[in-house]
C-alpha cells in the first residue's frame, strides 16, 4: 500500500512539473534559455521560478524576474522587487507611484495590499535585441523605484 501511495505521489509531482513546463511553447522556452545564458555570461546566477516560469536573478541584493510570452515578437515583462508597505499613508504612496510612473514613463510602479512592485514591458524580435536593451531596462526600473521613494519621503 505504501509503495502504491509513493508511486502515485511521484506521478502527481511529475505531472505538475510537466504542466508547469508545458505552459511555455518551444520557442518561448528557447528564448528563456537564451536569456538565462546571457545572464550567466553577464555574471548573474539565473534560476527558474517553477510557479510562474519566470527567470529570476539578483543584482546587488535586489531581486529581478523576467517573464517571456509569445514569439515574433516576443513579449517581455521585467520586474524589480519593491518594498513592503506595512505602515504607510496609502494615498501618499499612490501619489508617489503615479509620479514615478509618469516621470520615468518606461516603467510602472504598482501598489498591492502589501507591497509596491516595479515592472516594464516591451517587445523584442530577437535575443540580440533583448541584450541591447537589458541594462537600460534595469536602469529604468531602478530610476522609477528611486523616484517613488524620493517623492514619498519628500512630500
Amino acid at each position: 500500500m505504501k509503495k502504491i501511495f509513493l508511486t502515485a505521489l511521484f506521478a502527481i509531482v511529475c505531472m505538475a512539473n510537466a504542466a508547469a513546463q508545458s505552459q511555455l511553447s518551444a520557442e518561448e522556452l528557447t528564448f528563456r534559455k537564451g536569456i538565462m545564458s546571457f545572464l550567466s555570461e553577464e555574471g548573474f546566477t539565473p534560476t527558474i521560478d517553477d510557479d510562474d516560469n519566470s527567470v529570476n536573478f539578483k543584482k546587488e541584493g535586489t531581486l529581478y524576474w523576467i517573464n517571456v510570452y509569445g514569439t515574433d515578437p516576443t513579449y517581455i515583462e521585467m520586474h524589480e522587487s519593491g518594498f513592503d508597505i506595512d505602515d504607510t499613508d496609502r494615498t501618499k504612496l499612490l501619489e508617489a507611484c503615479n509620479f514615478g510612473s509618469y516621470d520615468t514613463r518606461c516603467a510602472k510602479a504598482y501598489v498591492t495590499t502589501k507591497s509596491v512592485s516595479f515592472t516594464t514591458e516591451f517587445f523584442v524580435y530577437s535575443l540580440s535585441e533583448f541584450r541591447k536593451v537589458f541594462y537600460d531596462t534595469m536602469r529604468c526600473l531602478n530610476a522609477t523605484k528611486n523616484k517613488v521613494k524620493d517623492h514619498y519621503n519628500n512630500n
